[in-house]
């Protein structure tokens, strides 16, 4: 099944002393923060946005990649879009017969 979680690495820059995010499996998919809290909030509206512009662009979505180290962080977007992005994913495995099938129409 796939997830809506993408990974994030957010590392803290010392002599900038903010925490840089990037998404892994997003281009485009920067953001900070002056904490750790701060950036992981701030990477849910970035998330959701870019998240929302590929549906709303009917743009292919990457998939979430496994992706692990101390840096790395599961980034949800907002249920909103969350939702959205899971109904596209189901939709796009389904034909549309199967789908109006299971809608009874």
């Amino acid at each position: 099944m796939k997830t809506a979680l993408y990974p994030a690495r957010i590392h803290r820059d010392k002599k900038d002393k903010v925490f840089y995010v990037q998404f892994l499996d997003l281009e485009n998919g920067f953001t900070f923060g002056d904490t750790l809290e701060k950036a992981k909030e701030m990477a849910t509206d970035v998330l959701s946005a870019l998240l929302a512009s590929y549906v709303e662009h009917n743009e292919r979505i990457p998939a979430p990649r496994n992706h692990s180290g101390k840096d790395v962080y599961w980034i949800a977007p907002d249920a909103k879009v969350q939702a959205a992005l899971l109904l596209r994913w189901a939709r796009a495995a389904r034909s549309q017969g199967e789908i109006a099938k299971t809608m009874k129409t």
